[in-house]
């Protein structure tokens, strides 16, 4: 009784406290409308107190590789169609208080960059040279502090990406404001993010303690599941909390690990659907499925990031098949009326539904160019679908382990049941099962009823065919009813 309390008692804080920052996901983020920069120049004048993002119409000063075309001006932020290259930019803002601090806001970019204000560097991002040789990758997102005194800024952007084969250019905003009004802007972008790995880390912990105590692998494989997906958010989204926890992490081993944990992740939910819904589990199969994995992390571990980067388009084939797979193996539970078939097949479908958005409209115009909506979107998702698991461990019931009256051709007391399989060695386990099996229960719903696995049902129907010396139910039901 206090296990079940325990777990309805957590199941239902982690419902609250996850729709509270479902709430606060999409509270107003950015004050100001973007592309507020006009011909290479942003009034700052009007918008004391707001944090601007430095979006709109910066001048080009040059660009190398072809990543920027002929034009004065460029839009930014903005994901370059050559992704190899280097380009600079200007942006002149205007309407500075003197008396106020500011601060700069710096997002991480593809792959490289250098931020000057007036003439001095204010804040870099690896090395961004003009080719392959002077540049050095880096991630480095952080806040760059303004002096007091000036009225104007001229600052000059360059960025460059020799590394990413996939996406080059200054993809996200800078933001400019007071810096108190930065310093909170930035905390509650990281209590978010650092929210939603908690959230994932501790729904996953709790299914792997329910998976412990009552050794069901497809629960167990749920629960790393949702670790995994809080350490693959932890290393690789937004706000790139690795980072902010180990600043001096090499651009190579963070591509390395980010990309082991993300191609990797939807394992979990193969296993686990496989666990739930597969009919007939055939081991071949799954070392055939999961064989490639053992590839990818050999390249991820062994060839540099210039190399695996070019293979992006077969790993994220490859986990897509696996979520494919995982659904359709939930999809035809759900028409078998299996259970919990809906409420994991739901959840995963928004897993991989949120990712597919991530994977295809990721800066693309169909969101305005802005990168934190995608990170909403996928977080919204990402909540609804923990909030589906949650609920397995908030209304599940459990059936009291005393022994109920069995019906048949005559009435055997459960206490009578209990004495003489007690006396034929059974186990308490055992004689669950055995109760069940007399109550015309089939394996799986054995498995429901008891939360156990299908292995652990049959072996414990071995045991007690071994102890009664039977070899079919129908010899229970004749050695324990009248």
């Amino acid at each position: 009784m206090k296990a079940r309390r325990l777990r309805r008692s957590s199941g239902l804080a982690f419902v609250v406290v996850s729709l509270a920052l479902f709430a606060l996901l999409f509270a107003p983020r950015v004050p100001g409308a973007a592309g507020l920069a006009r011909a290479g120049e942003l009034d700052a004048s009007g918008a004391r107190g707001d944090v601007l993002p430095l979006t709109g119409e910066w001048s080009l000063l040059g660009s190398v590789g072809g990543v920027e075309g002929a034009s004065r001006y460029a839009a930014l932020p903005r994901t370059w169609a050559r992704p190899i290259g280097s380009a600079t930019y200007g942006l002149t803002i205007v309407g500075l208080d003197p008396s106020v601090e500011y601060s700069l806001r710096m997002p991480y970019l593809r792959t490289s960059y250098c931020l000057s204000g007036n003439g001095l560097e204010l804040f870099h991002n690896g090395v961004a040279g003009l080719s392959r040789a002077e540049s050095i990758p880096a991630y480095a997102p952080g806040i760059a502090r303004l002096s007091r005194g000036a009225s104007r800024l001229y600052l000059t952007l360059r960025v460059s990406n020799y590394s990413h084969f996939e996406q080059g250019g200054p993809f996200q905003a800078i933001l400019i404001g007071e810096s108190s009004r930065i310093a909170r802007f930035d905390f509650w972008r990281i209590f978010s993010d650092a929210s939603i790995v908690v959230l994932c880390v501790a729904m996953g912990a709790m299914f792997i303690l329910n998976a412990v105590m009552r050794r069901n692998s497809a629960t167990f494989f749920v629960g790393l599941f949702l670790v995994h997906m809080g350490t693959v958010l932890f290393c690789n989204f937004s706000e790139l909390l690795v980072l902010r926890a180990f600043p001096g992490l090499p651009w190579k081993l963070h591509n390395r690990l980010t990309y082991a944990l993300a191609y990797t992740l939807p394992i979990w939910a193969f296993l686990a659907a496989r666990s739930l819904f597969a009919k007939r589990p055939r081991a071949i199969a799954a070392i055939a499925i999961l064989s490639p994995l053992g590839a990818f992390l050999v390249l991820f571990a062994a060839a540099p990031p210039e190399l695996f980067m070019r293979l992006n388009l077969v790993y994220q084939t490859y986990t897509l098949l696996v979520c494919a797979l995982s659904i359709a193996m939930g999809l035809g539970a759900v028409f078998r009326k299996e259970p919990y078939a809906r409420i994991f097949t739901a959840g995963f479908f928004l897993y991989a539904a949120a990712t597919l958005t991530v994977m295809f409209f990721h800066n693309g115009k169909f969101y305005g160019r802005e990168y934190l909506s995608l990170v909403s979107l996928f977080y919204a998702g990402l909540i609804v679908m923990l909030n589906l698991f949650a609920a397995t461990l908030l209304f599940r019931k459990e059936r009291a382990p005393s022994i109920a009256a069995v019906p048949g051709d005559g009435k055997l007391a459960g206490r009578a049941l209990t004495e003489k399989a007690s006396a034929a060695g059974l186990s308490t386990r055992e004689i669950e099962v055995l109760r069940l099996v007399l109550e015309g229960k089939r394996n799986r719903e054995i498995c429901d009823e008891l939360h156990i696995s299908l292995s652990t049902v049959k072996t414990h129907l071995s045991h007690i065919f071994s102890k009664t010396e039977v070899s079919s139910r129908g010899g229970l039901f004749s050695l324990f009813k009248f």
